[in-house]
């Protein structure tokens, strides 16, 4: 640049605005969608955790007697048929 000496001048350009323009609005679209998968992903996984955790305390809380229930509950909703 210091051979045309314009160091310090803007690049003017109706078509590289553009350009730059929609290449930055792709840009922001992908990583929009990138945020807004992992925002319904962290969905799932967050009802999966309260769900996890509900049958957690649930089976810390049972006393003997309901313990074997809810193991065989366990199995029966998790074998295959």
């Amino acid at each position: 640049m210091t051979v045309f000496r314009v160091e310090d001048m803007p690049i003017e350009s109706g078509m590289l605005t553009q350009s730059l323009d929609q290449a930055q609005k792709k840009v922001e679209t992908y990583f929009y969608d990138i945020r807004k998968q992992l925002f319904d992903y962290d969905a799932v996984l967050n009802s999966q955790r309260e769900k996890l955790y509900f049958e957690r305390r649930r089976a810390l809380a049972a006393s003997g007697d309901t313990m074997q229930a809810l193991m065989l509950e366990y199995a029966e909703q998790v074998s295959p048929n």
